[in-house]
């Protein structure tokens, strides 16, 4: 069908309200009903439809839809408009699609628990006031490569899938502590001192930075890094190196895992790191890690150019 438009011609007018509708893999399908919100009481799926560009406006308050999930519509540029309608939303997914901006109204979701934005390649930026979503635990970023810098997270964000990877030869300058340009084939370290007021911070979680380049093709690694001190670990998702470019790139990550992992794989329950280490200087070393073993060769010729560690609260 090319409209699905709730109208009698298509015989759906006299249809009872869903408790979920799904509209996947329909590739001639253009547009939605602007009934559509009122069709459904709890979960409105739409997946691989890539001739729909836009959605029905939003233009009053919608009872019930708990569950948005839009996944595959790559030609889909925009939110719905009116999207802060949705006032029971706890879950809202948009992937694969060809969205630029969140729009500002999505932090009056107060009830969304959960937001997937993964693989959106033409997003730059999220709201500076995300932080309003207080219930909001799971945010997803994955593969948005735009994205240059986070703003300030919600209060009980739990689990933040981001890798963040872009073109550039610096650690950005938000970094508390970055090392200098790097010239030895050796794994990089990075020393912190940590100070005794440290301990009074409300820590919300770690990020890291590296600056590298590769001249080889395509390899997934991973990047891990040590704190000797203690000693504990932490390592990034999985990166995706590839071409033949000596271009430099900048990768970063964020773990909302404070205590670490030993190196037995072990988490120590009793206190995070920087609270045992308060008053002393630490030191972090980062190398790679190839995912397959057939990669090892090549992230030999991987060159790590710089690291970076913040805390962030």
């Amino acid at each position: 069908m090319d409209c699905y438009d709730g109208d009698d011609h298509h015989q759906l007018a006299s249809l009872p309200r869903f408790v979920g509708l799904a509209l996947v893999g329909n590739p001639q399908l253009k547009c939605l009903s602007s009934n559509v919100w009122n069709m459904v009481s709890q979960t409105l799926i739409l997946g691989d439809c890539p001739s729909i560009e836009s959605l029905p406006e939003i233009s009053q308050p919608v009872t019930g839809l708990t569950v948005l999930s839009i996944k595959g519509c790559r030609n889909l540029k925009i939110f719905p408009t009116g999207i802060n309608n949705l006032k029971y939303l706890q879950i809202l997914v948009f992937v694969g699609t060809d969205i630029e901006s969140l729009p500002s109204a999505i932090v009056e979701l107060d009830q969304l628990s959960h937001l997937e934005l993964g693989s959106n390649k033409s997003l730059e930026f999220v709201p500076s006031d995300i932080h309003k979503l207080i219930k909001l635990s799971y945010l997803s970023l994955a593969d948005c490569s735009r994205i240059k810098y986070l703003p300030e997270l919600p209060p009980n964000l739990l689990t933040l899938v981001c890798v963040l990877q872009h073109s550039g030869s610096e650690i950005p300058r938000w970094f508390a502590y970055r090392s200098p340009n790097y010239a030895s084939d050796s794994c990089p370290m990075l020393q912190l001192t940590l100070s005794d007021c440290t301990t009074k911070r409300l820590i919300k979680g770690i990020a890291f930075g590296m600056v590298c380049s590769s001249n080889v093709g395509f390899v997934d690694i991973s990047i891990a890094c040590v704190c000797t001190t203690t000693p504990v670990y932490w390592r990034s998702p999985n990166f995706g190196f590839g071409g033949a470019s000596q271009s430099d790139n900048v990768y970063m990550w964020y773990d909302k895992n404070l205590l670490g992992t030993t190196l037995e794989g072990i988490q120590d329950e009793a206190k995070p790191w920087y609270e045992r280490d308060a008053g002393l200087t630490v030191t972090f070393i980062f190398f790679l890690q190839p995912v397959k073993k057939e990669y090892a060769k090549n992230v030999k010729r991987i060159k790590i150019k710089s690291v970076g560690v913040s805390l962030l609260d």
